[in-house]
């Protein structure tokens, strides 16, 4: 994890046939109740107007499913406050 909150993955890690694809992502997230939304590469869950980071686009095909939906959690559990 890293100061900013997004975790970060071993570009390294080859692609198994358990791997994401955008639309595999899409429909996960769909499954959770939020809409996929890419911005400058950057994969984020949103819903009712607010925005979570999951990942880089480039980390989905290291992924699995299992990991996908753990980054997920994690980027939700996250509370911004304003001042």
């Amino acid at each position: 994890m890293t100061a900013h909150g997004t975790a970060t993955h071993n570009r390294d890690s080859q692609p198994t046939e358990n791997s994401l694809t955008e639309a595999h992502a899409c429909s996960l997230l769909h499954d959770q109740g939020y809409e996929l939304v890419i911005r400058f590469q950057h994969v984020h869950a949103a819903w009712g107007g607010q925005e979570w980071h999951i990942c880089l686009v480039a980390d989905l095909p290291s992924l699995t499913e299992e990991q996908f939906l753990q980054l997920l959690q994690e980027a939700l559990s996250f509370k911004l406050f304003s001042v």
